[in-house]
């Protein structure tokens, strides 16, 4: 394993450097955030952006680079966590590599090995093989395992503002911390994605193909795909509105194989006429989103979702189960602290139960038992807070805090909380209302000091203070945690 780290740090001693990297981690975002939102043309809500590597290093007052071709830097991870009487720690190490091919095309690609043992009852090994968020672990026992993170990309850009995207990685559309239309919550998977700037208008249309797993088919996965379009308008420079919609449909159903379906591919169809014309039992989510500058650098963002909707329920006002639904409100505001870069962002998420999920797990929003979406997935309450601050160009402090009440599913019973479990195994027909079943409040706040060390590398040294109180039912639990150690900034 160690070879890895040693390869790569005697590649980057050849001085090799590329012009275009991704930013997916939110401690880097908001420090070229509030520069981006100036331009005008710029749609936040459609995440990752791109900077060159030069412009990180002037950011933290790191020697300007000479831009080439391609650019190598090891990954390094190594983080210690103390909860209560219990050690856990993660221990990563591999490689990042981003490369022009040419004047119009490019690729970034990482693969870091992992081994890491979990804190408390959050992970074990099972039949599934899965490690949260990262796909199949290599081996472990218990609490252990090893598991590789491997993500990248390959772009061309075809014409003025038309570029086409392949990769293993990870999106996400909107302007808040969470998201209820894409997040990089699940695992990374294969994708295609067709991007037009062309005046005020951003088109994006993004086929995702999936193995999913499938309840009471163990470690067995099936094929699934999603495509979705958004459709993203600035009004003027200071509102932007855009569209969500997304199908997601099984390669095989239960009466006939349909392999990729054709009709989908097209990016400029409305998905729900052509699933209803087809009579498919396709699930089709649609959305509408957008921001607008209140004054100065603070704006006012949301989103709405729309799973399922009958008209007639909702006069009828009998709580529905399939009154599938949600909503976002948040507001964030950049430079409180004039010369110091910073952000200051406050949100709140709002998710019927059912939402989601569908007839199969090859039919839901989800990916590998994770929500394609906001992490707790349906049948949630919650307000989130965060403050970021860079005290000097290499020292920042992060804060977040959050409020929070789900409801979770007594066993035998389905109350809407688990996209995975299929729908038509309601509870209860009407009734249904939001943090339904176990009631669950949890009380989380999070302190991050942290300090750049290689801007080229995203390489930080932090430490971490985190408090949770968690009430179950009649349970009561308080899980104070301290962490401290090395983490390369490319993914959350």
């Amino acid at each position: 394993m160690y070879f890895f780290s040693g390869l790569f740090c005697l590649l980057l001693s050849l001085g090799l450097h590329a012009q275009r990297i991704s930013i997916h981690h939110k401690q880097l975002q908001f420090l070229f955030e509030d520069s981006l939102l100036q331009l005008p043309n710029y749609h936040s809500g459609l995440l990752p952006f791109e900077i060159q590597v030069d412009a990180l290093n002037k950011k933290f007052q790191s020697q300007a680079v000479q831009e080439k071709s391609i650019f190598i830097a090891p990954v390094l991870d190594a983080i210690a966590r103390f909860q209560q009487k219990d050690f856990t720690y993660r221990l990563g190490q591999g490689g990042y590599m981003a490369a022009n091919l040419g004047k119009k095309a490019g690729f970034e690609l990482s693969a870091v090995l992992y081994e890491e043992k979990f804190p408390g009852n959050s992970f074990s090994i099972d039949s599934l093989k899965l490690v949260p968020r990262y796909n199949r672990y290599l081996w472990g026992k218990n609490e252990n395992a090893a598991y590789l993170g491997i993500r990248g990309n390959i772009y061309w850009k075809a014409y003025r503002g038309l570029t086409f995207t392949a990769g293993y990685d990870k999106n996400f559309i909107g302007d808040g911390q969470h998201s209820l239309f894409l997040s990089e919550n699940a695992a990374a998977y294969p994708f295609f994605q067709t991007q037009i700037k062309l005046w005020k208008i951003q088109y994006q249309h993004q086929v995702m193909f999936m193995r999913d797993l499938v309840y009471g088919s163990g470690s067995t996965r099936f094929i699934k795909y999603s495509s979705q379009h958004v459709l993203s308008y600035n009004v003027n420079p200071s509102i932007n509105i855009y569209i969500f919609e997304t199908v997601i449909w099984r390669k095989q159903d239960s009466t006939r194989y349909r392999g990729f379906d054709l009709t989908y591919l097209n990016p400029f169809l409305f998905f729900r006429p052509v699933e209803y014309n087809q009579g498919s039992p396709d699930n089709v989510i649609m959305g509408i989103g957008g921001k607008v500058r209140v004054f100065g650098k603070t704006y006012v963002y949301g989103q709405f979702l729309l799973d399922e909707f009958h008209l007639k329920e909702v006069k009828a006002n009998r709580n529905w189960w399939g009154s599938k639904y949600g909503y976002q409100i948040g507001f964030k505001s950049y430079g409180l602290f004039h010369s110091k870069p910073s952000l200051l962002l406050v949100e709140y998420n709002h998710m019927r139960p059912f939402t989601y999920s569908h007839s199969s797990s090859l039919q839901n929003y989800g990916y590998l038992k994770e929500p394609l979406a906001h992490p707790l997935g349906s049948n949630f309450r919650e307000l989130t807070g965060v403050l970021r601050v860079a005290l000097t160009k290499n020292l920042f402090i992060h804060g977040k805090a959050a409020f929070m009440r789900y409801g979770t599913d007594p066993e035998g019973l389905n109350y809407g909380s688990d996209i995975y479990k299929r729908q038509w195994t309601f509870s209860k027909y009407y009734g249904n209302y939001i943090t339904q079943g176990i009631l669950n409040t949890v009380i989380s706040g999070e302190l991050t000091v942290s300090k750049m060390l290689i801007p080229a590398w995203r390489l930080t040294a932090f430490s971490a203070v985190n408090l949770t109180m968690q009430k179950t039912g009649e349970e009561n639990k308080f899980l104070p945690m301290v962490q401290f150690g090395l983490n390369t900034l490319l993914y959350e």
